[in-house]
């Protein structure tokens, strides 16, 4: 995993805890020659629904805007653009380029 595609309120895997990046871990990222400590989080249905979004015969999406769809392979569809999607902080990263909010998981 890449520092640079990391920005803070990002969640990553650290030893093993879900954690949220902050300043501090940014700086440490950027200078730590060893990152085995942060991992990316795999997406998964779980994470979508904790996210809000909601399934449908296509794919998930996210009814409180137009965002798009989450194909059932994890692409992200609008159009004819398909974007994978491997990592959970690879959606809060699109979510927030395209929408300019933060993605929040919501209580399930």
């Amino acid at each position: 995993m890449k520092s640079t595609e990391l920005r803070i309120g990002n969640l990553f895997d650290k030893n093993g805890n879900v954690d949220t990046v902050t300043p501090n871990e940014i700086e440490a990222l950027f200078e730590s020659e060893s990152r085995e400590w942060v991992k990316p989080i795999p997406l998964t249905e779980e994470w979508l629904l904790k996210f809000d979004f909601r399934f449908n015969d296509l794919g998930f999406e996210d009814l409180s805007i137009s965002f798009g769809l989450i194909s059932k392979d994890f692409h992200f569809v609008i159009g004819n653009y398909y974007v994978p999607l491997k990592h959970v902080h690879q959606l809060q990263n699109l979510y927030h380029a395209i929408t300019r909010t933060e993605l929040q998981i919501k209580e399930i």
